[in-house]
C-alpha cells in the first residue's frame, strides 16, 4: 500500500455520537498517463468514487460508481494503494463525528465506450464533468483553491493529499 492517512480530528472526543462511512476511489489512468478525474464547476478535481452500499463488495461499488459518475465501464480491479480516514464534527450534526473511510483502488476502465453520466442531484449541481489530466495540474487546480477560496468541496484536501501521494 502507498499511503494511509489520517485527516482532521487526531483523537476522537467523548460524548459524541459516531457515524461511519466507507467509500471506494477510482485511480485510473489513460495511454498517455493521465488521470481519469471529474472536475466540478468550483474547477476541483475530484476522484471518481463514492459510498459502498450495505450489500456491495469493492469492486460492485467501484464499478457502480466510475460507471455513474464518468460513463466508462470497470475493466479491472489491480489493488488498494491507500486509505484516507477523515474524522471530523458532523456538518450536519454537531453533537455527532463523522468518518470518511476511503479506500482507493488502483484500476483500469474500457475507454473505447463511454455511456452517459447518472449523476445525483448534487453531482448535477457541481456539475461534474469527466477529464483525463496530468497529476501535476490537478494538485495545481485544487491547491489554488484550497489557498484561495472559502467555498471549496469537501473533498478538496482529501483528494489533493492523495494526488501528493501519486506524484510520489
Amino acid at each position: 500500500m502507498l499511503f494511509n492517512l489520517c485527516l482532521g480530528l487526531d483523537e476522537i472526543p467523548n460524548g459524541y455520537e459516531i457515524v461511519k462511512r466507507k467509500a471506494i476511489r477510482g485511480v485510473a489512468f489513460d495511454s498517455q498517463g493521465n488521470l481519469l478525474m471529474i472536475r466540478t464547476k468550483k474547477g476541483d478535481y475530484k476522484f471518481p468514487g463514492g459510498g459502498m452500499n450495505l450489500s456491495e463488495t469493492l469492486q460492485q461499488t467501484l464499478k457502480r460508481e466510475i460507471a455513474e459518475e464518468t460513463g466508462f465501464v470497470l475493466s479491472n480491479v489491480l489493488d488498494v494503494i491507500g486509505i484516507v480516514e477523515e474524522r471530523n464534527i458532523d456538518r450536519f450534526d454537531e453533537s455527532k463525528i463523522f468518518i470518511m473511510h476511503s479506500e482507493y483502488v488502483r484500476c483500469e476502465v474500457d475507454l473505447t465506450v463511454q455511456m452517459a453520466q447518472n449523476l445525483d442531484e448534487y453531482e448535477k449541481e457541481l456539475d461534474f464533468k469527466v477529464e483525463f489530466v496530468s497529476i501535476e495540474d490537478a494538485i495545481k487546480s485544487n491547491t489554488i483553491l484550497l489557498e484561495q477560496s472559502d467555498d471549496i468541496n469537501p473533498w478538496v484536501m482529501r483528494e489533493t493529499e492523495v494526488l501528493k501521494y501519486l506524484i510520489k
